[in-house]
């Protein structure tokens, strides 16, 4: 299984080419053997041009071999509709029996192989006779080398997923571990648990113990949830629950907004995802200012991406995006590298009218 990963996880453009070669040269040396066993069953033999025409035959299709990983690879990020991309395929075995034929063409007119009857017409001709007589045939070879091509990307991307899940699974650790250690203890929770004392003093014990009972939702969201996605309605309970609890404690100055779809409750996020970003921007959106400053959760989807926005009305920042992991996400970005890998990206700048955007831009997928 190691040596397997090895070859597959990550898979280079030279291990790829080995595995093609060595995949054709194997179909290539049954096919000879066949034919020269066909060959001596009525008493002839094949000669070495023969032999190795028929191996070079066999290895145009490593090109169409690359189309197809391609076509695998890229089609399902380019087209949604299953028609599109059934008619994208269909175009790419077109395109790889006119590709193969045309090699093969090529190769019979370099080794001086003339193919049976058609020893004196023209190349071009060659290679529509060779398409139009092979189509059936290469179509049903194209769509082999698809299915293998397909299972290949398929295993490949189970391992590194299996890999990505390892890896996530110990940043979900660190970073509940984070929260509540070095977010929610030393900020968070000592300023909590002076708003409740001073609730209690002025003899406001509802809303003392409502904000007991917050807090004691935030510590279970903390800890009771074992995957490292949830669905983003979760994720935006324990935001607002986070936000009740801060505007008991800054009254009027803090004025907050959660703005999501409700196509969209069942995206899947990484657990924690918003948190840190939040507290940001209570912290140094909030804290910092004397006057009211508003924070706004939202979430849109742009065809299969899922664009979360936190913004406030606070003082802003002033890092240059190379040290905003200085501001407590540098365990998000660790999540999310192991997540989505290259596809997602966290944007962190102030805003010319003041305050501070944060924009994560994530594949939306659904439970």
């Amino acid at each position: 299984m190691k040596r397997l990963r090895y070859l597959l996880d990550p898979i280079t453009p030279e291990r790829f080419l080995l595995l093609v070669v060595l995949f054709w040269t194997v179909v290539g040396v049954l096919a000879i053997v066949g034919r020269q066993s066909l060959a001596l069953a009525v008493g002839g033999t094949v000669s070495a041009k023969g032999t190795l025409f028929i191996l070079l035959g066999w290895y145009t299709w490593i090109p169409a071999t690359y189309l197809a990983l391609l076509l695998v690879r890229f089609i399902p990020d380019l087209f949604t509709a299953r028609w599109l991309m059934i008619a994208a395929h269909v175009g790419g075995g077109a395109i790889c029996t006119i590709l193969t034929s045309t090699l093969y063409a090529l190769a019979a007119a370099v080794l001086r192989f003339d193919l049976p009857g058609r020893e004196a017409v023209p190349l071009v001709n060659q290679i529509w006779q060779t398409a139009s007589m092979s189509l059936a045939t290469d179509s049903m070879i194209y769509f082999f080398i698809l299915g293998i091509v397909s299972s290949f990307e398929w295993f490949r991307r189970l391992l590194s997923e299996r890999e990505n899940t390892d890896r996530l699974s110990t940043a979900l650790a660190e970073s509940r571990l984070t929260a509540l250690t070095t977010q929610l203890q030393p900020h968070f929770l000592y300023n909590a648990l002076n708003t409740v004392s001073m609730l209690v003093r002025s003899n406001r014990n509802p809303e003392a113990t409502t904000l007991i009972s917050g807090i004691g939702e935030l510590f279970r969201y903390l800890i009771d949830v074992p995957s490292p996605v949830v669905r983003l309605d979760r994720e935006l309970e324990f935001i607002r629950n986070y936000l009740h609890v801060e505007s008991m404690r800054f009254g009027d100055r803090l004025q907050t907004t959660v703005r999501v779809e409700d196509e969209l409750r069942e995206a899947r996020v990484p657990h924690l995802l918003l948190q840190p970003v939040v507290e940001n921007a209570v912290r140094h959106g909030v804290g910092p200012v004397d006057g009211n400053v508003a924070i706004e959760v939202s979430a849109v989807r742009l065809q299969n991406r899922l664009l979360i926005e936190v913004t406030d009305t606070g003082q802003g920042i002033h890092l240059s995006p190379q040290k905003t992991e200085g501001l407590g996400l540098a365990n998000t970005k660790s999540r999310l590298d192991a997540l989505y890998g290259n596809n997602y990206s966290l944007d962190i700048r102030s805003l010319e009218t003041g305050g501070c955007r944060v924009l994560v831009d994530i594949p939306f997928e659904r439970f």
